[in-house]
């Protein structure tokens, strides 16, 4: 290799211009310095929901790997809160009384607003009987045509309003059902969630996080965490939201 004396350095035209070079080195740096970031700044599963009992948040230390909070010190590890969490999930949202109960209460009123237009269908068929019994009548002159009018348009009017019942009662069915339909769907996800909690990302793991939970409180001798609730509320159902875990 020659001598850095004997160099021939030859000028290169300029390609792009003072202001684009530096604009494009200042992207580049930028970039740089946005993949060097901080630990005691990265976000861990439980950020921003888990808290102490005493209403401090609870952060992970970077020379500590457990979360710690910011008034008491108190102090959980990383590894147990996940693994409580996952916990929570299978005695929460696959619990297979829950789900019963839930399918069950369905079924129920299904059942009842099906029976309902029934009852409807016949409260109108009797009426009709009634009225056509009231043309009878008129024909037969037993009935007066100035009377026949006041017989006439009670039954009527009732038969209208039971009709105009029918097609609510029947919307509310159908959303029930298809409501029950994607219920089973939402159940099996679920069970599905548990069982491949282990094999999900970090990232995966915080978006599921971030969408099912509401609050984790962690206290000296128990856990306590308030997901938000899996299965769609009905009116003959009551909902338990948040399950305690002793430490």
């Amino acid at each position: 290799m020659r001598d850095k004396k004997e160099w021939y350095i030859h000028e290169a035209p300029r390609i792009v211009s003072d202001e684009v070079w530096d604009e494009v080195n200042a992207i580049i740096q930028k970039q740089e310095k946005e993949k060097i970031q901080p630990l005691n700044k990265k976000v861990h599963l439980f950020t921003s929901y888990l808290f102490c009992e005493c209403g401090g948040g609870m952060y992970v230390p970077s020379s500590n790997p457990k979360y710690t909070c910011k008034k008491c010190k108190r102090k959980i590890h990383i590894e147990d809160i996940e693994a409580i969490f996952k916990e929570q999930l299978t005695e929460f949202i696959i619990s297979e009384e829950e789900v019963n109960r839930y399918f069950d209460g369905t079924h129920t009123i299904i059942r009842d607003k099906e029976q309902e237009i029934e009852n409807i269908k016949t409260k109108i068929e009797t009426l009709e009987v009634k009225i056509q019994k009231l043309f009878e009548l008129h024909e037969k002159g037993q009935i007066e045509t100035d009377r026949f009018k006041e017989f006439y348009d009670k039954p009527n009017t009732q038969i209208q309003q039971l009709k105009r019942k029918i097609p609510e009662i029947e919307g509310e069915v159908y959303a029930l059902k298809d409501q029950f339909k994607s219920s089973g769907y939402i159940i099996e996800e679920a069970r599905s969630l548990y069982e491949n909690w282990d094999k999900l990302t970090k990232q995966q793991k915080r978006n599921i996080i971030e969408i099912i939970t509401e609050k984790i409180v962690v206290s000296e001798q128990e856990v306590n965490i308030t997901l938000n609730y899996i299965l769609p509320s009905t009116p003959s159902l009551k909902k338990t939201s948040n399950g305690s875990h002793g430490l």
